[in-house]
């Protein structure tokens, strides 16, 4: 990790580093809390490009080298483009990894929608609604 993080980035990275699962607290508001920072400032923080790098540091070495991440790429494609119950999740999976799949959410403040009065589970089912979206999208074109 970064020797210019201070604890709590040090932390806030090691948090998001982690799988779901396993995160202690379990979620995003949670865990400004407990690091004493606004959930404003916590998203300032994920948008600075030492905090992403420390982030995707530790998840690549928790994945393992090119040749693990290369295997699992290939599984994902083989699922993607099977008959097998799981493929959508596979090939939004695999689109995202060659960059074709972007996760982008618009907020149209004239529709009274504000991204910072969403509760983490709402930004969540919002995420995954429009994933399976774009990915039904993709697999219909196939």
């Amino acid at each position: 990790m970064s020797a210019s993080l201070n604890d709590q980035e040090q932390t806030f990275v090691l948090w998001h580093a982690t799988p779901k699962g396993s995160r202690e607290p379990t979620n995003f508001k949670e865990l400004c809390k407990s690091l004493h920072i606004s959930q404003a400032t916590g998203y300032r923080w994920l948008k600075r490009p030492n905090i992403q790098a420390s982030i995707d540091s530790m998840v690549k070495e928790a994945v393992g080298g090119p040749d693990r991440i290369m295997a699992l790429v290939d599984s994902l494609y083989a699922v993607a483009t099977s008959d097998a119950k799981d493929r959508v999740n596979a090939a939004t999976l695999f689109m995202r990894y060659a960059g074709v799949l972007v996760d982008k959410i618009t907020v149209n403040p004239s529709a009274g929608t504000d991204i910072e009065q969403m509760s983490d589970e709402e930004l969540g089912a919002a995420l995954e609604e429009m994933q399976m979206r774009r990915a039904r999208r993709v697999l219909a074109v196939k």
